[in-house]
């Protein structure tokens, strides 16, 4: 799976989808409806699949949601299959995961 960047500081979500389809942004964007941050409501959406809580199984692939520990800010990312594929290259400082959604096992 190939790491997309985010466009903007709200397009994880979109960047996430893009590389779980293996589509382009701006594919993404189009199948999202718009550049703005994605709800929980529209990911479960697009893959038809219910949230698990915590962190994906290591050898899975999955869409992860990290909510900032004040609670104000939430991010996504791809965990596949052992790696953290960050769509704004956070590193270290990426917030706890506390949620996804199961892609692949």
């Amino acid at each position: 799976m190939k790491l997309v960047r985010q466009i903007n500081s709200t397009t994880c979500g979109q960047a996430c989808v893009a590389m779980v389809l293996g589509v382009s942004i701006e594919t993404a964007i189009e199948i999202v409806g718009h550049k703005d941050c994605v709800s929980d409501e529209k990911m479960l959406a697009i893959f038809g699949k219910q949230f698990a809580a915590g962190n994906p199984p290591h050898n899975s692939v999955a869409i992860v949601k990290h909510k900032e520990p004040n609670g104000d800010r939430e991010h996504w990312t791809v965990w596949n299959r052992g790696e953290v594929l960050d769509p704004a290259c956070i590193g270290k400082k990426l917030w706890a995961a506390y949620k996804h959604i199961p892609i692949a096992e």
